[in-house]
């Protein structure tokens, strides 16, 4: 049985977002280290409107996603201002090609690279690898920060790792960050983390640090570049191929980034056989071998539906997805490409954290998002890893998800 977790219970232990007591302890002990000798490198003043500013986004796709909600509202907030990211080599496509990006500087840190975690299975190897892959890239855009010569830097991750120390060794004057992953210390505007509506939300408050008005005259919605025209040539053509045209079809992306986040694939068999009675058919997407072999499973068993799990690079994904009439989704990137193109989603949620605060936004406001978790008396349980029942996405009915589309769809 799943623990019982009061619902009101705050995702913070103490002033971090870490339930690990070891870690949570660390982290105690390396700021108090930090306050005592840490001396600040740097102006702490905010007021002066810096020409260049450097946006730390953590995590995976969807945070980098999230993330270009803010790029419109800096650039109205400092005119002519010009923007870099350090994120992730996996989200680094996101930021290609923005109109607002000039500088995009990678790190893939040792926690959060999922792609050489993989590659250590079995062989022992893996853990090496991350760790070296997180130097190598560090040294780089450490290097490649200090050139560009950055005013500001906004941190955007709320959880550790955070991007403090990055920020810090390379010298820039005004450094905002949350102080619930950590490091603290090393920010010159430090902010104590508290739950709001939205992740969003809680960027819009670090932004406020640099740019008080910033955010308060248009509400924050994803702002991703233009699909390319090749792209998007390529997706009709794979679409059409397949016999499906412009809002023919759905798309139902099953897979995450954690396997505990995913719904059983019986359930999503009689999903899609619930759409083909009503005259849809289906396109699969996803990306890896276990996601290709889940899809490919599924596709078998329901005659008509398409399968484009890695058959699509990242702006084919987009255009698939825009094109469609609705998508089906877990808690992943497709729900939040999904509101950025405008597309209605119905998308399941898990209880390890508020679902709202994670939820798709963009273009068509909430009414084209439904969000479906079972309630269980653990949820919110704020455990990154969930637990072995995942109860409360596991127990969603195939029935629940097919009225959500119906409502969608108008039939």
């Amino acid at each position: 049985m799943t623990r019982p977790t009061s619902p009101a219970a705050s995702p913070l232990r103490g002033r971090y977002l870490v339930r690990n007591r070891l870690w949570n302890a660390w982290l105690h002990v390396n700021d108090a280290a930090l306050r005592v000798l840490h001396a600040p490198n740097g102006a702490h003043s905010a007021h002066k409107a810096p020409r260049r500013v450097l946006v730390a986004v953590g995590g995976h796709l969807g945070d980098a996603v999230i993330a270009t909600a803010h790029l419109s509202q800096l650039a109205r907030a400092f005119p002519g201002v010009e923007i870099g990211i350090v994120c992730g080599s996996w989200s680094r496509m996101v930021f290609e090609s923005h109109p607002r990006v000039r500088w995009i500087h990678v790190l893939d840190h040792w926690k959060l690279n999922r792609g050489d975690r993989k590659g250590g299975r079995g062989g022992g190897g893996g853990a090496l690898r991350r760790w070296l892959t997180a130097r190598r890239t560090r040294a780089r855009a450490l290097a490649e920060i200090r050139e560009v010569g950055y005013d500001a830097a906004i941190d955007l991750a709320a959880y550790f790792p955070n991007s403090a120390r990055l920020l810090w060794k390379a010298g820039i004057p005004v450094r905002v960050g949350y102080t619930s992953g950590g490091d603290g210390p090393l920010y010159t505007h430090a902010v104590p983390w508290s739950a709001r509506n939205h992740v969003l939300d809680e960027h819009a408050a670090l932004l406020a640090q640099l740019a008080p008005a910033a955010g308060t005259d248009t509400p924050a919605r994803y702002e991703l570049g233009i699909v390319p025209h090749g792209a998007a040539a390529g997706a009709a053509e794979k679409l059409e191929s397949a016999g499906l045209s412009q809002r023919s079809y759905v798309v139902v992306h099953m897979g995450a980034g954690q396997t505990r986040k995913e719904w059983p694939s019986e359930k999503w068999t009689s999903v899609l056989r619930g759409l083909g009675a009503l005259g849809f058919r289906c396109v699969l997407t996803g990306a890896g071998a276990a996601q290709s072999e889940l899809a490919r499973g599924v596709a078998e068993s329901v005659p008509g539906t398409v399968n484009f799990s890695d058959r699509l690079d990242w702006n084919e994904f987009r255009a698939v997805i825009a094109g469609a009439r609705l998508v089906l989704s877990v808690d992943t990137v497709a729900a939040h490409l999904a509101g950025a193109a405008g597309t209605p989603c119905v998308v399941l949620m898990t209880g390890m954290d508020v679902p709202e605060r994670w939820r798709a936004v963009g273009v068509g406001g909430d009414a084209l998002v439904t969000i479906l978790s079972e309630r269980v008396p653990c949820a919110p349980c704020y455990r990154s890893r969930g637990c072995a029942e995942m109860s409360c996405i596991r127990d969603v009915a195939p029935h629940a998800v097919i009225a959500a589309a119906r409502n969608h769809l108008n039939v």
